[in-house]
């Protein structure tokens, strides 16, 4: 069956003059096809893990940049948010004082807050509550489930950052859950995490941390490179502008890992049959291409000391934080385009290519040795 045409709310799911309030908006009946869907999936995700109700009210929290996004969405379903609110706040962690900044956007809507609860929002504290992965989220195709799942990690995810400027910290995915409800919350991770599995995402474990009367559920990521370009490319943060910058910047940068590890791979195979076919050091390391991301040294263990494992990315290889500072302008990171020996284009000859994976639109301008992304 046409996965578009599964109803996920009825009219007679709402009291009546509820149901007339968002069918005037168009969300009811709610089908799979909605064009409002993407929008209420991705605020669904970010409000159980950065949002609240407050009566007739939804609130979401978060930066300032991001809450106006998150306004932008809210216009799309067609409501009226509030103004982002600043405000400082006082707060007491481990005993210690700490004064921050809060910006929060609230919806004055009963039909907004009751539609965010039928989907699947916990209607109480979400540390007191057992809530799970929405039905309308696990049944949708990939690019909607993608849609809950950088709602929620915009919210609770941390951000791509190194270790020692060459290895990421392992993503992860957090709830916080009052000792009687843990089951619930790792109930709700493993989901996540075969949604992921999804998107080439892989797992590596649900860690706890005890907090006292309450305990903070991990769900760690896989550092491989191909799990995070994959969670970064595919899936992303919604609502947190700044660590998707950072998402769309360390998949630029791991792809240029990677492929300098594979240069290295290949001149150390290269090296490795020369000296089989009866080549000498001296033969094998004049063959290897003068540009070559490759030192002495390592020309010499490949000949001398076969790999049991891929090499490491040279010394000179650029560390992930300084190379952001230089390449990641606003949403555009600047990345250099790979020149093939059979090119035959004209020095400047620009190519425009555009795809849309939801509602939003990625395109790649080419000039010369320089490619310039647009997420």
């Amino acid at each position: 069956s046409d996965p578009g045409s599964e109803e996920l709310l009825r009219m007679e799911d709402f009291p009546s003059s509820l149901a007339q309030e968002l069918a005037f908006r168009g969300l009811l009946p709610l089908m799979m096809d909605n064009d409002s869907l993407p929008a209420v999936l991705r605020l669904l995700g970010y409000f159980m893990g950065a949002g609240a109700f407050d009566g007739k009210k939804t609130c979401f929290y978060g930066s300032k940049e991001g809450m106006e996004q998150l306004r932008e969405d809210v216009f799309r379903v067609g409501y009226m948010p509030s103004k982002v609110i600043t405000r400082e706040r006082n707060s007491v962690i481990n005993g210690k004082r700490f004064r921050g900044i809060e910006n929060s956007v609230h919806v004055n809507a009963g039909s907004f807050t009751t539609l965010l609860k039928k989907l699947g929002a916990p209607a109480g504290k979400k540390t007191l509550s057992d809530f799970y992965v929405p039905r309308a989220a696990l049944s949708a195709p990939l690019w909607l489930q993608r849609c809950f799942l950088s709602g929620y990690f915009g919210a609770e995810m941390n951000k791509p950052q190194t270790i020692n400027g060459c290895n990421f910290e392992p993503p992860v995915a957090s709830c916080t859950k009052a000792n009687g409800n843990v089951k619930s919350g790792i109930a709700f991770l493993k989901q996540i995490g075969n949604m992921l599995e999804a998107f080439g995402v892989k797992t590596s474990g649900i860690y706890e941390e005890d907090l006292g009367s309450k305990v903070r559920l991990k769900l760690q990521l896989s550092t491989k490179s191909a799990s995070l370009i994959s969670l970064w490319s595919k899936v992303g943060y919604s609502y947190s502008p700044k660590r998707q910058r950072l998402a769309m910047a360390a998949v630029s940068w791991l792809r240029m890992k990677e492929s300098a590890i594979a240069e290295r791979q290949d001149i150390a195979l290269a090296i490795t049959a020369s000296k089989k076919s009866g080549a000498s050091f001296i033969q094998a390391a004049y063959a290897v291409p003068q540009d070559a991301n490759v030192n002495f040294r390592f020309m010499q263990r490949s000949y001398f000391e076969p790999r049991a494992t891929s090499p490491r990315v040279p010394e000179a290889f650029p560390r992930f934080e300084q190379w952001v500072k230089s390449s990641l302008e606003g949403d555009i990171v600047w990345d250099e385009a790979m020149r093939y020996p059979e090119e035959t284009d004209p020095p400047g000859q620009e190519f425009t290519a555009a795809k849309s994976g939801d509602d939003k639109f990625s395109y790649g301008l080419w000039q010369r040795d320089v490619q310039r992304r647009h997420f």
